[in-house]
């Protein structure tokens, strides 16, 4: 996450489809750019740790280097005693594959959670945003507007990756959480059934 006065945004984690580590650097940057953002420079990243962002997951940044932000060291990531900071690999062969970190700031339209009929497949979520006059959510939009925007919710939704991620606002035991933040479920069978998150420009 990143709350910077001077560049407003958000900083997440993307993994590809098929999982952890599938990402050249240039294949994450448009990753980032399909999700409307862009590739986090390595001073958005810290400034994403700062404000709690903790991913053992190594991702490109813009610069070419390859970091990733712990904030809570673990057995499973580096060991107990790893100090909190933003590790770094350095520069890496570019072909290399690792996971990406994406900024979003821009958010021009509302992103909101739908399900006017009951939960729905993929092709239903698509076509549920279409006829309310929208699109279906990326990744970055629905960052951008819970972090940005101030969108409320616990609903698991459709987005227009493939993956279905969750809101959390307020934590509890129903979301399934103890933080708030955005939790992926992953990539599942197009035919599994959730919410969708639509983004409506402004008017």
């Amino acid at each position: 996450m990143s709350h910077d006065l001077l560049h407003p945004g958000v900083v997440f984690p993307y993994q590809h489809p098929r999982g952890r580590y599938q990402l050249s650097f240039m294949e994450a940057k448009q990753a980032c750019e399909e999700q409307d953002s862009t590739l986090a420079t390595p001073e958005q990243l810290i400034q994403a740790w700062k404000e709690g962002l903790d991913c053992c997951n190594a991702g490109w940044l813009a610069d070419g280097t390859v970091r990733f932000p712990i904030n809570q060291p673990r057995v499973t990531c580096g060991g107990p005693n790893l100090l909190p900071g933003v590790r770094s690999y350095g520069s890496k062969d570019k072909k290399r594959l690792y996971d990406g970190f994406c900024f979003s700031s821009a958010l021009k339209g509302k992103v909101y959670s739908f399900q006017p009929k009951g939960k729905m497949n993929q092709t239903e979520a698509q076509q549920a945003c279409q006829s309310d006059g929208a699109q279906i959510a990326t990744v970055g939009q629905l960052y951008a507007a819970w972090w940005l925007a101030g969108l409320n919710g616990c609903k698991a939704g459709w987005l227009a990756d493939g993956s279905v991620r969750r809101l959390i606002t307020l934590p509890s035991r129903k979301c399934g959480s103890s933080k708030p933040g955005i939790r992926s479920l992953g990539f599942p069978p197009p035919e599994r059934k959730y919410g969708v998150y639509c983004y409506k420009l402004d008017d």
